[in-house]
């Protein structure tokens, strides 16, 4: 599936937008879950602190990179017609 494609769904539903964020928001929220049962037991506090904050900041950037195209993508699509 093309970025063309996914911003003709959301083209078309604009609720589409909103079910991407949550989605986003609930990968971030699963990974940091699954790395603080997984990985902190081996770990340092501080250690588990630092990289499960650093990895799901670097999740949101991406995630919002992603919508940003997504929207602008869409929004082409709006005004171009």
């Amino acid at each position: 599936m093309s970025w063309s494609n996914i911003a003709r769904v959301c083209k078309v539903c604009p609720v589409c937008k909103v079910c991407l964020v949550f989605v986003a928001v609930a990968a971030v929220i699963v990974y940091r879950i699954i790395m603080t049962i997984d990985y902190c037991e081996q770990t340092s506090a501080v250690g588990c602190l630092i990289l499960t904050s650093v990895f799901s900041a670097v999740l949101n950037a991406a995630a919002i990179l992603i919508l940003g195209k997504v929207s602008y993508k869409s929004y082409l699509l709006h005004h171009s017609m």
